[in-house]
């Protein structure tokens, strides 16, 4: 994770890092 990602997270609410995550862990497999 990048810097610049790692500050768009910090503006993002909650349910939509969680959404995020989700999304990168999945494509990560």
């Amino acid at each position: 994770m990048n810097i610049s990602q790692h500050y768009k997270f910090r503006l993002l609410p909650n349910k939509e890092q969680e959404i995020l995550l989700n999304q990168a862990i999945g494509s990560a497999r």
